[in-house]
């Protein structure tokens, strides 16, 4: 994915908006980016039908990505527990 200097600010402006840039690469960086910030407002399923639409090793990766974040909201965190006192293992 490369591009000149000059228009830079103008493709970083369009790809927060999230619209197609007319360029094959950076329009799926712009779909990954649309599908995480679905993710990040907690829109999980949202986020996860949008990743399925993105062709390619983009798609893959935030497919796998999802796929681990799911698994790691479903393990139980395992805190130690602490005595009255509040020194440590009770």
């Amino acid at each position: 994915m490369a591009t000149s200097w000059e228009g830079f600010g103008e493709l970083l402006a369009t790809i927060q908006t999230g619209l197609p840039v007319g360029h094959t690469r950076w329009d799926g960086m712009v779909a990954v980016l649309a599908s995480y910030q679905k993710w990040k407002n907690g829109n999980r399923d949202q986020a996860a039908q949008a990743a399925d639409e993105i062709d390619g090793p983009l798609g893959e990766g935030l497919r796998a990505w999802y796929t681990h974040l799911r698994a790691r909201a479903d393990v139980p965190v395992v805190t130690p527990r602490t005595s009255p006192s509040g020194r440590g293992p009770g």
